[in-house]
């Protein structure tokens, strides 16, 4: 990917490790959960971008690379690298969170996006490793 045998082998290894711990943790945050709710309805919740992801699956090895770096980032810190995330994420935190009064099933919701943002970033990034 991109040249380098060492970024591919960091996405092999490191990022299916960071992947995989992340979503175990996302997992253990449920378990450990004694208020949530198992489908919290928002009035105002937050459309999951799969348009972007769909995008992204269609897109170049290189946009698709560069798409699961932003991706990664943008759960990570808000940075405004991509603006399209930087703002899904301002307004899952504004319209669920807040609208909810930080609630177990405010974080419950939370939980469920970010492990889903996770899991569809663990299957672009998987899919790139397969074509290369």
């Amino acid at each position: 990917i991109a040249g380098s045998s060492l970024s591919c082998r960091w996405m092999d290894h490191k990022f299916r490790q960071y992947s995989e711990n992340s979503l175990d943790l996302l997992d253990t945050m449920v378990n450990n959960s004694t208020n949530s709710t198992e489908d919290a309805e928002v009035e105002d919740t937050v459309a999951f971008p799969n348009d972007l992801y769909s995008q992204a699956s269609k897109a170049s090895v290189s946009h698709q690379l560069n798409f699961s770096c932003q991706t990664l980032s943008e759960i990570h810190s808000h940075k405004k690298k991509n603006k399209k995330l930087h703002m899904y994420f301002k307004r899952l935190s504004g319209h669920v969170l807040e609208r909810m009064g930080h609630s177990a099933e405010s974080w419950e919701l939370i939980r469920k996006k970010i492990k889903t943002h996770l899991m569809r970033a663990h299957q672009l990034v998987s899919s790139l490793l397969t074509t290369n």
